[in-house]
């Protein structure tokens, strides 16, 4: 059993300037929890509005604290989260992110390398 208390402050998390297309996305994130092997992660991430590009490096469950989030994949699938909602990206999945309302967010990302 693993107890993991809530972080004082999260850490800014610089989204890099040429990947922002519209705004001043401002993100902040908090590793609550990292595996012995180092393939999973627990953690908190929040950011202010704005959109720009990103690649996940790893797999992602997310489940929306607070906000509203459009995430648009290469693939052409989009989702429309709101605080409540929970979704699943997968690995090397290259997207468009739109923050519209500042999102608070807990996170459980892993690999299989």
């Amino acid at each position: 059993m693993t107890h993991i208390p809530a972080p004082a402050e999260m850490e800014p998390t610089p989204i890099v300037g040429a990947t922002i297309l519209s705004g001043e996305p401002k993100a902040a994130g908090s590793i609550l929890y990292s595996t012995p092997d180092g393939r999973g992660t627990v953690g908190l991430f929040s950011c202010t509005p704005g959109k720009f590009r990103f690649t996940l490096e790893a797999e992602e469950f997310t489940h929306l604290l607070a906000g509203h989030i459009v995430i648009e994949t290469d693939a052409g699938e989009t989702i429309d989260a709101t605080a409540g909602d929970t979704y699943i990206l997968p690995a090397g999945q290259s997207m468009l992110i739109d923050i519209r309302e500042t999102i608070t967010d807990v996170y459980l990302s892993w690999s299989d390398a």
